[in-house]
């Protein structure tokens, strides 16, 4: 009984919390409705979504659970919901009959969900996803940007955690910062062979980043970021939030939608508010670079700049065009690249839902961003400059996976998109690499999704193409490499 009152009240607050009925929306208008339909439906009420998921976190559910619990309430109460005395005489009087069509509808238990706050989420119109669905109703992302070294801890192996509200710490890995110069003298000495790159294309359900990661197959996947190793909307929106993530389709968002503890560190620890104790998990503190916060409020901000080395500027990761004006990048070796180590993959994409996993598959995350092509972005960008960037880019990539001694690679072609980077001007530089491919030991899947590139194989002749339309699972697609 004492469950149900606190039930009672936690779906009576929501009545004050939402301009509508907490019940009422499930039947308005549509009453015959299926669960599944229903489900469907709010997606037209994201404040009403967001309040829902809050409700689940605080009864240690999922939010289809919370769901299913408030619409067997409407379909009881109906248009009786909105007298607050009627909803607690009812529960009150009916409990067999409330929990019984919890049961009925959802098999909830007790032990439903080990950890409280691991729920599942809506992987559509999420914009309403925070920080308190894995970490807890009562942390923001403000107070982890504000707070860090309450939230953030680093042990002696060099792994970072984050707490949750209930102060369970939980890995978000080993965070570094390579210069290329550092990984040449560190991999010189690795003897590994039979390194394979094989270009896979023409199936785009198959090829989807998060069903690739879903896979476990893969030990490192680049991601395409900004120069800070975060996305942000324009230089003048530093403060990105993981919130964000889930209404931004590009590839940098859509892969660390399922690392978010992983995440949070970059977004907030490694980027975001200078914080009086801050330490960083970084040892190359000399690639970070303080900025001036516009709201005096939040005083000085910091942020990683990756190209700092060539003495280029950046703003919430954007290249400050006029300090890219006459640099050859002659001197390579200060190419430096930002990696994750044994990053948990904890949230898995499963048709409309991102599904908590207890035991997430690890992997590596090798983070940096392309330089735009001349007139994307505002470029100014030479083409020699471009590809400069991409030689750099890809040798780190190859002698990073020697290091690591990654078996499978799945990589992203970077900026080929809105940053106008043509696709040939990766195939001609991978296509003259092959020797550093060879000697890395690994197998790089370099992600064509559904384009077609059949009309490439007879130019570029070292590097192997392989259209899998075919093809249904990841499984098969792994044994081309062995043919």
């Amino acid at each position: 009984m004492k469950k149900i009152m606190k039930l009672a009240s936690t779906i009576l607050l929501l009545s004050k919390i939402t301009s509508v009925s907490p019940f009422a929306f499930v039947n308005e208008n549509k009453p015959n409705l299926t669960f599944e339909e229903k489900m469907k439906t709010l997606q037209d009420h994201p404040n009403l979504m967001e309040t829902i998921i809050g409700f689940a976190n605080n009864h240690k559910i999922s939010p289809a659970s919370a769901f299913a619990i408030l619409s067997a309430a409407a379909a009881t109460l109906k248009d009786k919901c909105t007298d607050v005395d009627v909803v607690i005489d009812y529960v009150e009087s009916n409990p067999v009959v409330f929990i019984d069509e919890m049961v009925k509808r959802i098999d909830v238990t007790d032990n439903e969900q080990e950890n409280t706050y691991h729920s599942d989420i809506p992987a559509s119109n999420i914009n309403c996803t925070t920080p308190h669905l894995v970490l807890g109703p009562s942390i923001s992302e403000d107070d982890i940007r504000d707070k860090p070294t309450k939230y953030f801890e680093q042990d002696e192996n060099g792994y970072v955690y984050i707490k949750d509200a209930s102060n369970t710490r939980h890995c978000a890995g080993k965070f570094f910062i390579h210069s290329l110069d550092g990984l040449r003298n560190s991999s010189q000495n690795i003897s590994r062979s039979d390194g394979k790159l094989i270009f896979v294309y023409g199936n785009e359900s198959l090829l989807d980043s998060c069903n690739c990661l879903n896979s476990k197959k893969f030990d490192l996947a680049n991601v395409a970021s900004n120069h800070n190793g975060i996305e942000t909307i324009s230089k003048d929106d530093f403060e990105k939030t993981f919130s964000e993530y889930p209404n931004d389709h590009t590839q940098g968002p859509a892969i660390m939608m399922g690392f978010p503890f992983s995440s949070f560190v970059l977004l907030h620890l490694l980027n975001g508010k200078k914080v009086d104790g801050h330490t960083s998990p970084l040892k190359s503190c000399e690639m970070f670079q303080v900025m001036s916060s516009k709201d005096s409020d939040k005083g000085p901000s910091y942020e990683l700049n990756l190209l700092k080395g060539f003495g280029i500027s950046t703003s919430a990761g954007y290249i400050n065009y006029d300090s890219l004006k006459g640099k050859s990048f002659k001197n390579d070796k200060n190419f430096r690249v930002l990696t994750v180590e044994d990053a948990p993959l904890s949230l898995k994409k499963n048709d409309k839902l991102y599904e908590f996993q207890k035991n997430p598959h690890k992997m590596t995350l090798f983070i940096a961003a392309a330089i735009p092509n001349e007139g994307s972005y505002g470029s100014n960008a030479s083409k020699s400059q471009v590809k400069k960037y991409l030689k750099m880019y890809y040798e780190s990539l190859f002698r990073c996976c020697k290091l690591k001694e990654i078996k499978n690679a799945l990589i992203t072609p970077i900026g080929i998109g809105v940053f106008g980077i043509p696709i040939e001007w990766h195939l001609e530089i991978l296509n003259n690499m092959q020797d550093l491919v060879k000697q890395s030991g690994s197998t790089y899947w370099i992600n064509g999704y559904n384009a077609n590139y059949d009309k490439y194989e007879n130019k570029y002749k070292k590097i192997k193409f392989k259209n899998i339309d075919n093809l249904k699972s990841i499984d098969e697609m792994m044994l081309i490499a062995k043919k």
